[in-house]
């Protein structure tokens, strides 16, 4: 639960996109764990009802300045008990008030009070985002110090396409965990992650993997980017949706992942996680037939990508993944020393393909810490947080 200390104020203007916010508080409150007030505009309670907020916030709804909800000073009360108020959808009519100072209902007085410390999604027809007057509220907002998660294209309510759409879920939730959970230490830092498998082709067809889904790798540059670094992940193939505001790099083999690691060289961190393939056949061209047969293939050992790295970037602090069955522990150190790891974290072969992990994870310096088994986005935190550290 992220956000299980966290008080979030969640503005509602009138927008068509304003259904989509019933899905982006439910997902804030359930599964990172938010208390989620919310405030509505009149306009916006003719396109969903408050009931619904309230019904999955917990918590009454506040549309009236003077309303029958709180006191004379609601709108005080309200920007002061909150970490951070979150427009969304956020129309052409409330950016303009609160570029200007105005404050003539609830939310924009509340807006008023609050200062910079807002996240704004518009959600607008296409020639009302493109109006320079919106664009130099926009960027005036921005200025200011507060988060703009722009629209986006597609199909607009009003039958044309265009900009103007309200961004993706994940991009407004990715924007409001960063906003509230950024960490001076990993802020402006690059970070690199390594996630997945790599193949090795046996023929044009055929090829040797291994069973990792990138799950754990993904995890790690979603926090890393929570935490307010630049995060590159290179990843082998997978069937995970991309993490927006993340530089992704796609790779294959192993070879291919040493190319693209070395290109970030300049990384101040490196999580190796991905499991990189050690087994390279001798490709052969085409497709092997079956009536041709095979009595052997040739085997060689892929290249030590994080091995390679370090040797590149002696200065990088280097996280290095294990999967060990037998001897686990020992095994485990001794690739921390060979490699040249700052940290090297131990998993079981059971985590692949789950949502879950349990990590045991060992520094140079000799310490070791046992994270129980968790979602992977929890277990994540905790290596992040101890890596920065320093251990």
């Amino acid at each position: 639960m992220r956000l299980s200390d966290r008080k979030l104020l969640f503005g509602i203007t009138g927008s068509i996109a304003s259904y989509k916010a019933v899905y982006i508080v439910r997902h804030l409150v359930k599964n990172e764990g938010a208390q989620i007030q919310v405030v509505m505009t009149k306009a916006a309670t003719e396109f969903v009802r408050p009931v619904v907020f309230e019904t999955v916030t917990g918590s009454p709804v506040y549309v009236e300045m003077f309303g029958e909800v709180g006191f004379g000073t609601v709108h005080i009360d309200l920007a002061r008990e909150s970490d951070l108020l979150v427009i969304c959808p956020a129309t052409a009519n409330i950016i303009a008030k609160i570029a200007c100072g105005i404050a003539d209902d609830l939310l924009s007085s509340v807006a008023l009070v609050k200062g910079s410390n807002m996240v704004i999604a518009p959600a607008m027809n296409d020639q009302m985002y493109l109006n320079p007057i919106t664009q130099d509220n926009i960027s005036k907002l921005k200025r200011l110090g507060c988060v703009v998660v722009e629209c986006e294209e597609g199909d607009l309510a009003c039958g044309t396409t265009g900009i103007g759409r309200l961004a993706e879920e994940k991009k407004i939730i990715l924007a409001i965990l960063r906003k509230l959970r950024e960490d001076e230490r990993l802020k402006g830092k690059k970070v690199v992650v390594t996630a997945g498998p790599t193949r090795e082709y046996i023929d044009d067809i055929r090829f040797i993997s291994n069973r990792s889904t990138g799950k754990m790798g993904f995890a790690i540059a979603e926090e890393a980017l929570i935490k307010g670094a630049e995060v590159v992940l290179i990843s082998g193939p997978n069937s995970l949706e991309k993490i927006p505001y993340v530089n992704h790099v796609e790779v294959e083999t192993a070879e291919e992942m040493l190319e693209e690691l070395l290109e970030h060289r300049d990384a101040d961190y490196l999580f190796m996680v991905s499991a990189v393939e050690d087994l390279v056949p001798d490709r052969v061209e085409g497709k092997i037939k079956k009536k041709d047969g095979v009595s052997s293939i040739n085997i060689k050992y892929a290249p030590d990508v994080v091995k390679s790295f370090r040797e590149k970037s002696p200065g990088a602090t280097v996280v290095g993944f294990s999967v060990e069955v037998d001897n686990a522990e020992e095994n485990t150190r001794k690739k921390l020393e060979e490699k040249g790891l700052d940290f090297i974290a131990w998993n079981s072969p059971d985590a692949f393909a789950s949502d879950f992990n349990d990590i045991v994870l060992y520094s140079r310096s000799g310490k070791r810490w046992h994270l129980p088994k968790g979602k992977k986005n929890d277990v994540a935190q905790r290596i992040i947080d101890i890596v920065v550290q320093g251990g």
